[in-house]
């Protein structure tokens, strides 16, 4: 069903019996082309390949956290499939970003292939589009980032054009309605999250 690209079928359990449920829906030819065209060159098509490309057909990314679901399984599991399959010249996926905040979106190749030759420009777009939400998650996991780790997070390089795009970001971020706080003196500026009045008394509630 997966190499047709129809809906990943679905297992439920009420404690006593299992119910599969099937869905036949559309024949999405692009997919089962490609599919084909690797079974033809003899290419290993996994189970776990195919999850994620189904799920990449109606997402424009996935990180750890949903291939851990989508995968049932451990993070570090799922983050060890989802790095095989964005090894450069040969995955399925691109990865933005180094840290364990990282994104993945549809190879260019594959994404022409599958979605239309507008659809890698787009997904570029929207991973540009939720830049502040990476970050946002990134500063929760890991505290605070740096002009350095926001630049290898979102993927943008070390040049010094990087440097003033990462600097442009985080200043926003960090004005006084922004979601961050700027801590120290350049060059050894760190950010965090900013705390509201809100999440004072939540902070409070939870030590309770």
């Amino acid at each position: 069903m997966l190499s047709y690209g129809k809906r990943v079928p679905q297992y439920e359990s009420d404690g006593q019996r299992v119910t599969l449920r099937i869905y036949d829906g559309v024949f999405d030819r692009p997919l089962a082309q490609m599919v084909a065209k690797w079974n033809a060159e003899g290419r290993d098509i996994q189970l776990d390949a195919l999850l994620v490309l189904a799920y990449m057909k109606e997402h424009p990314y996935i990180d750890a956290k949903r291939a851990s679901g989508l995968l049932q399984l451990e993070r570090e599991d799922a983050r060890g499939v989802r790095d095989y399959l964005s090894i450069p010249g040969k995955g399925i996926l691109e990865r933005r970003g180094r840290t364990q905040a990282a994104t993945f979106h549809l190879a260019k190749g594959i994404a022409r292939d599958l979605l239309g030759r507008a659809a890698y420009t787009r997904t570029k777009a929207i991973a540009q589009s939720r830049f502040a939400e990476i970050v946002r998650q990134y500063v929760r996991d890991h505290d605070s980032i740096t002009n350095r780790e926001c630049r290898e997070l979102l993927g943008l390089g070390d040049s010094a054009s990087a440097q003033v795009e990462a600097s442009r970001y985080l200043k926003k971020w960090s004005a006084s309605t922004g979601f961050l706080k700027a801590e120290g003196t350049p060059p050894r500026v760190r950010y965090r999250l900013r705390t509201t009045l809100l999440g004072n008394v939540l902070s409070k509630l939870r030590g309770q």
